[in-house]
């Protein structure tokens, strides 16, 4: 490891410089790249670093990883509550094994769960079965982005309160939808603060965001719009294409994430294990997963045509 990345180690780590625990910045300069084999048990101090890192860096990478869903989850369990949920908490994300989530539909950005009252803290997919680099998704800064944003344009948003739903459109923007009665909604603060380091980000999204509370429609698509062009700008964006063994973890609401459709792209089943209090179905007791399934196949139904 060179000397400068020793430095920016005990930088960012407060003074850690922890045996094993490699680090680089990913290709958009934010995230990292760790050389750690997540198979094996952590110390206690490469746990705590871990944890560190991950605060101050928002998303990890792995690759070349091979281990169990119990291994997954034990690596999950350094960085915070496990959801055991199925589905939101532990599942497969997939355009080939039957039961999983998402099939080839493109998604926007957005953050799980962001729809609810309690969104999920944090996510992580494994590469169990991909063709290498054929498949990518899409991380946008979001705690960065808030950082970018012009000192009016800050103040303006400071005290304002978004209504995030269940998206209508999973491949669009949701802006200026109207919301049917009984679909998942909640709304939050525009500026989210990490309950830790109280680090401000932002709680728009393209997917789940249908307006700008106490806006009129006008004025709160201009915002939202003004918002995402920063938040969703390329060069702040950082795209991970998928090979076997790859893992990636992500705090939720400091990164969204989005991809391309999937159809004739080759195969990508993704093993997921998120982090949580609540999970989706816990919140929104009375939607079916029948409900679920319909929206689903009818947004792959419009991907195919």
């Amino acid at each position: 490891m060179l000397v400068s990345q020793l430095l920016l180690s005990f930088v960012v780590l407060g003074g850690w410089l922890v045996a094993g625990l490699v680090w680089e910045p990913t290709s958009a300069g934010w995230g990292a790249r760790v050389e750690l084999d997540l198979r094996a048990p952590l110390g206690a101090e490469c746990a705590a670093a871990l944890v560190e890192l991950f605060r101050a860096r928002h998303l990890l990478v792995f690759s070349g990883q091979d281990f169990s869903l119990e291994e997954q989850i034990r690596f999950m369990g350094y960085l915070g509550p496990v959801l055991h949920e199925e589905g939101s908490g532990i599942g497969f994300v997939s355009n080939v094994k039957e039961g999983a989530a998402l099939g080839v539909s493109e998604l926007s950005f957005h953050s799980d769960t962001g729809h609810c009252a309690v969104p999920l803290e944090a996510v992580s997919l494994f590469a169990e079965d991909v063709e290498g680099c054929v498949t990518s998704t899409r991380f946008a800064n979001v705690a960065a982005a808030y950082g970018r944003l012009p000192e009016g344009l800050r103040s303006r948003v400071a005290s304002l309160v978004c209504e995030n739903a269940m998206p209508v459109s999973l491949d669009g923007r949701n802006v200026g939808v109207s919301v049917a009665e009984g679909v998942p909604r909640a709304e939050h603060p525009v500026v989210w603060r990490h309950p830790v380091s109280g680090e401000p980000g932002l709680m728009v999204n393209a997917n789940q965001t249908t307006r700008i509370v106490g806006l009129e429609d006008a004025e709160s698509r201009e915002l939202l719009e003004e918002l995402f062009s920063v938040m969703y700008a390329e060069d702040a964006v950082y795209e991970h294409s998928w090979r076997q063994g790859d893992v990636v973890v992500w705090h939720n609401l400091a990164v969204q994430h989005a991809r391309g459709g999937l159809e004739g792209n080759g195969r990508r089943t993704l093993r997921r294990v998120a982090l949580g209090e609540k999970g989706f179905w816990e919140q929104c007791p009375t939607l079916r997963y029948a409900d679920f399934k319909n929206q689903q196949n009818t947004a792959e139904d419009k991907a195919t045509a």
